[in-house]
């Protein structure tokens, strides 16, 4: 899972590109760990699901207050 945030954490801003990366690594890790161990990666389908998603809701969260404080600094500036 770290291996999700730290492909999206390679992109500088939230984009096209950067949600196809994140989207892309999801697929990848998902698919290395249902082979792994089959049973019990049924068994844990939820729990996985819930941390993919507090993870990544902290990840868009914070790079979004980066990207965005930025560009209205900008705009602010541009005034």
């Amino acid at each position: 899972m770290r291996e999700v945030i730290q492909e999206g954490s390679t992109h500088e801003e939230i984009n096209e590109k950067t949600l196809e990366a994140i989207f892309f690594s999801i697929i990848k890790f998902l698919t290395s760990i249902s082979y792994q161990c089959q049973r019990s990666y049924e068994a844990f389908t939820p729990q996985i699901e819930t941390l993919f998603k507090n993870e990544l809701q902290v990840f868009f969260y914070e790079s979004g207050q980066k990207q965005w404080s930025f560009h209205n600094k900008m705009e602010a500036e541009a005034k």
